[in-house]
């Protein structure tokens, strides 16, 4: 057993050192530049801006949930709660309000119609959200609640797809 410590050591080392090389080579663009991962953007707004496309307001969504999860220092006993409270607020946010297609000629009626069916569908999964939350805020312990209070409200009031932040809150005065 002690002769394997020191080839664990070596390779953890060796691990460590391919690691760093890759991550070194992989901010390096074309011809080893550091900052040139590739080519500008053809045209639209965005021409001349190197790198990946903006993420949608659903991805971003998702990567702030993992870093609420990580924050949160989320237990396996924990873990179902958090899944039902991110399937709600995923659920919140990716569905906007409900549209006819292009061709579809509405009357007033129909459109409040619309719209009704629309509000009531958010304020069902509005619902689910509360009572998901409430779920997870009973298993979370003092310390964890007061995380979930720092990074919980922005997500709970980001605006859903195509919505804008804040909507349905009284103005702050």
């Amino acid at each position: 057993m002690k002769k394997n410590i020191p080839r664990l050591a070596r390779l953890s080392g060796g691990a460590l050192i391919l690691f760093l090389s890759l991550s070194a080579a992989a901010q390096m663009g074309p011809g080893g530049m550091p900052g040139m991962r590739g080519g500008p953007h053809q045209g639209g707004p965005e021409a001349g801006r190197s790198g990946p496309p903006p993420a949608s307001p659903i991805e971003m969504l998702t990567n702030q949930l993992l870093q609420a999860r990580l924050r949160l220092l989320i237990s396996r006993e924990q873990a179902p709660a958090w899944e039902r409270f991110y399937g709600a607020l995923m659920a919140v946010h990716a569905h906007g309000a409900p549209r006819p297609g292009d061709d579809v000629q509405l009357t007033a009626q129909q459109a409040m119609q619309l719209q009704l069916t629309g509000a009531k569908d958010r304020y069902a999964r509005s619902e689910d959200l509360a009572d998901a939350l409430r779920e997870l805020l009973g298993k979370l312990d003092d310390k964890q609640k007061q995380v979930a209070d720092e990074v919980l409200p922005r997500l709970l009031l980001a605006p859903p797809e195509g919505g804008r932040p804040g909507a349905g809150m009284p103005p702050r005065g």
